[in-house]
């Protein structure tokens, strides 16, 4: 039988935050998930990490797809996204962590009324403090797009959302080994979106702490 909600997780070395990011994946309060961790090539031991972690929850829909060599996000999401069977997707980063809560109040606002597109308020997390952003509430995903993602009033990044699978339809993710832009594709999936969905409290923590991080970086990639 297939789950409800896929979420994707990319991996690669991330020693030092995976393990709060994984757990934090695991004591999800909604069950009908499936884990899809892809190991970009990772060299820094987090693989070992995630993994004893995995078989402390051994009731728990897990899968881990490997690239032989790092490709970077885009091409790590692509390739969870082509094996997921969720109805939803939902994607987190290797170095960031959620509410328990998250998966399960992202669903409700959703379900009732087969909504295309629920998100929700995020934390910007540092070292030893966290500073709370709250995301416009929009009433259509056009009213999202055009007054929001477009306008620079909302971030469209890809990790606070949940989306219905059939959106990414016909979506071209980034040229593989091009480590930036993924966010992109959020305009085109909300583009086909019919309804929207807005949680005002804040269930994902964003961490800012990860010197290695893409956003952290300049690179001519």
């Amino acid at each position: 039988m297939k789950p409800t909600i896929s979420v994707i997780t990319p991996i690669y070395n991330v020693k030092r935050f995976v393990k709060k990011c994984v757990e934090s994946l695991m004591s999800q309060t909604y069950e009908d998930v499936e884990y899809i961790f892809v190991n970009d090539a990772s060299t820094d031991g987090s693989i070992d990490i995630l993994k004893s972690i995995i078989e402390r929850h051994p009731n728990k829909n897990v899968r881990i797809l490997n690239h032989t060599e790092n490709r970077g996000l885009p091409a790590s999401r692509k390739t969870g996204f082509e094996v997921a069977t969720g109805k939803y997707i939902f994607n987190c980063d290797g170095d960031d962590w959620v509410e328990s809560t998250l998966l399960e109040k992202l669903y409700n606002a959703v379900k009732d009324q087969d909504i295309d597109y629920s998100y929700c308020d995020f934390y910007l997390s540092y070292e030893k403090t966290e500073r709370y952003l709250k995301c416009p509430s929009f009433k259509t995903p056009d009213e999202a797009l055009r007054k929001g993602y477009l306008c620079g009033m909302a971030k469209y990044n890809v990790w606070n959302k949940l989306i219905k699978k059939e959106l990414y339809d016909g979506v071209v993710f980034p040229v593989e080994h091009r480590k930036g832009g993924e966010d992109l594709i959020m305009l085109g999936i909300l583009s086909k979106a019919k309804s929207i969905a807005y949680v005002p409290e804040a269930l994902y923590h964003y961490v800012k702490t990860n010197e290695s991080a893409i956003s952290e970086v300049f690179s001519e990639q």
